[in-house]
């Protein structure tokens, strides 16, 4: 020991790796960021799949009354097959949009 006013003879330091704890950390933070990305596509694809259950519904619909229609006027006898041609594209779009659901099978029009 030394004596008042003097320089101590020794010191004393502790030391702690937190190396592992770092990499433990930050291994955390990844998997975290990880899991709200695929929580973002699940929430995309329940969006994806009612928007594409709900355009369907209202394809068929259409596309019902399309076919029963029996128009008297001649220019409205020349657009019924286009319009019908049309939804059927729209229609095709259906699988896409079921394709991003995780909860339902894709849908054919």
């Amino acid at each position: 020991m030394s004596a008042p006013g003097e320089r101590p003879d020794s010191h004393i330091a502790v030391v702690e790796d937190i190396t592992e704890r770092k990499r433990a950390e930050t291994e955390q933070r990844r998997i975290e960021e990880q899991m709200r990305y695929v929580q973002q596509l699940e929430s995309l694809g329940v969006l994806a799949g009612g928007i594409a259950h709900d355009f369907n519904n209202m394809l068929m619909s259409v596309l019902g009354n399309a076919g029963r229609a029996r128009p008297r006027r001649a220019r409205i006898r020349l657009s019924l097959p286009e319009s019908h041609r049309r939804l059927g594209e729209a229609a095709r779009i259906l699988p896409v949009l079921s394709s991003f659901s995780c909860h339902s099978s894709p849908i054919h029009a």
